[in-house]
């Protein structure tokens, strides 16, 4: 059987790469201490805090302009770029530390980052791509890492 350039194309298109944001999870060794050890990371690691619900047991950050940029579209003529925060829930019932990321499109120019949204011209995303779930894989490894060394 030949294979086209048509074909492989398709193949590639048909798999695609962006998919629904999949969470990070990993064990809480620390209990109900992890809270705060896991805040102070990922202000370490550079990520503001929008929120940290104690009651819920999540934090939140602010959104983050990934940079990672959509030319023309439909929808904007001057582009939009990918903007994250990240989720991270405390899960007593199994002991567990999840976390995820959300995502949106957003025109970057005059973008005015707050602590609960971006004021631009956004769309939500209900998809990310491999770089941006790449991005929650390795802060969920850091964090679990922080954890483990009480860091």
């Amino acid at each position: 059987m030949k294979v086209t350039h048509w074909m492989f194309l398709a193949a590639l298109v048909g798999t695609g790469c962006a998919h629904a944001p999949q969470s990070y999870v990993f064990n809480n060794p620390k209990g109900g201490d992890a809270v705060m050890v896991v805040a102070k990371a990922l202000v370490k690691q550079g990520h503001k805090l929008a929120f940290v619900d104690h009651k819920n047991a999540e934090l939140v950050t602010y959104w983050e302009d990934t940079k990672y940029r959509f030319r023309e579209t439909d929808d904007y003529w001057e582009g939009t770029n990918i903007f994250l925060r990240y989720h991270v829930q405390f899960q007593e019932h199994d002991n567990q530390i999840r976390v995820t990321a959300e995502a949106q499109r957003c025109v970057p120019l005059q973008a005015e980052i707050t602590s609960t949204a971006v004021m631009s011209t956004c769309y939500p995303m209900d998809f990310i791509f491999g770089t941006q779930q790449r991005k929650v894989e390795q802060l969920g490894q850091n964090l679990a890492v922080a954890l483990a060394t009480g860091s």
